[in-house]
């Protein structure tokens, strides 16, 4: 009386999973390639837009694991596309992860990183307005990590005030 999914069946979380442990093991440009693709996914947060229900994919941590592998595997692309000299692939990155994670200062942080590699301090001082507002927004008095700040004021070169 059960229904079960078959093998052929698969999810986006699944194709992601499997790139970031390829992408993970060996970051070789084909492996980046496919953790890119599956990345394409990401329209989110996890479970977005569905009605009723849905309760349990709170209650048993669901959302937040896929939101966790998400962050990861943004991370992994982004800081990898840094290191290869490929800002716009980091920065990209960092827009997918914030779709499903959208606090992720360490996102923030290889957002920052990448404008800098491509010579743009409009882009790093974008990328810490966008987490300003958005801690603004979660957490009225909230600050950012102390990482970021050091980052930001390092590659800005002047201090900023926040809170």
């Amino acid at each position: 009386g059960l229904y079960r999914v078959g093998d052929r069946v698969t999810t986006d979380y699944r194709t992601l999973v499997s790139a970031l442990r390829t992408a993970s093991d060996d970051a070789t440009l084909e492996a980046l390639e496919e953790l890119a693709v599956a990345l394409e996914g990401v329209r989110g947060l996890p479970f977005e837009g569905t009605k009723r229900g849905w309760e349990w994919i709170f209650n048993e941590g669901l959302s937040a694991h896929i939101t966790s592998v998400v962050s990861e595997a943004a991370h992994l692309l982004a800081t990898q596309s840094i290191e290869r000299g490929d800002p716009k692939q980091a920065i990209w990155a960092t827009v997918q992860g914030v779709k499903a994670s959208p606090g992720d200062e360490i996102l923030y942080r290889d957002r920052m990183l990448a404008h800098d590699l491509e010579g743009n301090p409009a882009g790093v001082e974008a990328a810490m307005d966008e987490l300003m507002s958005v801690i603004e927004a979660d957490e009225p008095d909230g600050n950012v990590h102390p990482e970021t700040m050091e980052l930001y004021e390092r590659l800005s070169r002047r201090r900023r005030r926040t809170g």
